[in-house]
């Protein structure tokens, strides 16, 4: 999850009473193929050419550019713009250009072209589901069948309400279904976050694998998986989450969050393992209600403690008058 300055791109409304929108993925690849002839002992820099990169990406700035893969031919970096337009503006300016480079000889070639996402097809989903014996969604069972969106990199913080009850913020599975039944009638909505982080492709330490900002590990990410009805709400959703990212707009803000998105093979929302969660949820929240309790009492007792000694203290003082 990143902040931007002004989304270029006309953004499609996802959920506009919460703020939350659809823009186009803007990514893109830039190969910089290496000269044969170098002077000996000389190494490269992938942080001086990512400079020169930026340079002549000018007067459009990356969100993040990063190595992606690298051989003794050529390295290829891993870049991604605030809009379409300015996507399609650094391609013009880089593609094709050359670039020299201290200690080599012959000049480095750049190629800029868009990033291919994969995003799984209809055919591909049917053909999964149909060698499982499933050839139509009446046949299949709920979570067996072509019926659950998988939304990987979601933010947490973008669906959290106060629970009361807990007197804590927690994921609201109605805010949730609020969104994506822009699609279709949702049947069923549940989420996974794993270890508290955000992962995020070509994750390193070192200083010169990446420009630009990237995701803190405080940022916490989740999974969210989406149940439709009907088939038509499961299509609807994948057609129109394709290529795109999640963008949620405020007052102060636009926070634009890289979401992955594909169709469900586990099985993780088939009655059984629904029931078997809402189970353990049950036990959890039991357990959280018994701990508010508590602290609630704990607190109750304070404050009596506090009005009392208020009240000796009142009485000490009217009978030393």
């Amino acid at each position: 999850i990143y902040s931007i300055k002004m989304a270029a791109d006309i953004p499609l409304e996802l959920c506009p009473s919460l703020g939350l929108f659809l823009v186009p993925q803007t990514k893109l690849l830039i190969d910089v193929i290496l000269p044969e002839i170098k002077t000996i002992g000389v190494s490269i820099s992938n942080w001086d050419m990512m400079e020169k990169l930026r340079i002549g990406a000018k007067p459009e700035e990356f969100l993040n550019l990063r190595v992606h893969q690298g051989t003794r031919e050529r390295i290829t970096f891993k870049g991604e713009l605030e809009s379409l337009r300015a996507l399609r503006k650094v391609i013009l300016l880089l593609n094709g250009k050359t670039m020299r480079v201290p200690g080599y000889f012959g000049a480095f070639k750049v190629k800029a072209y868009t990033a291919d996402v994969y995003f799984p097809t209809k055919i591909e989903w049917e053909v999964y589901f149909k060698g499982r014996g499933v050839d139509s969604f009446e046949e299949g069972r709920p979570g067996e069948r072509a019926d659950t969106v998988l939304i990987s990199n979601a933010p947490r913080k973008w669906f959290l309400l106060r629970d009361e009850e807990i007197e804590e913020e927690s994921v609201s599975t109605d805010l949730i279904s609020s969104v994506f039944s822009k699609f279709g009638t949702v049947r069923n909505i549940s989420t996974y976050q794993e270890n508290g982080g955000m992962k995020h492709e070509d994750d390193s330490n070192s200083a010169f694998r990446s420009f630009g900002p990237v995701p803190s590990s405080s940022e916490r990410a989740m999974e969210i998986y989406v149940q439709f009805s009907d088939y038509v709400g499961f299509c609807n959703a994948m057609m129109g989450l394709k290529g795109m990212k999640m963008m949620r707009k405020t007052d102060q803000s636009q926070e634009v969050a890289d979401i992955d998105v594909t169709f469900d093979k586990s099985g993780y929302m088939s009655t059984e393992n629904v029931k078997k969660r809402q189970a353990e949820w049950a036990k959890e929240r039991e357990i959280k209600c018994q701990e508010c309790l508590r602290r609630k009492e704990e607190r109750k007792r304070k404050e009596e403690e506090e009005e009392e000694l208020k009240r000796q203290r009142k009485a000490e003082r009217t009978l030393r008058r």
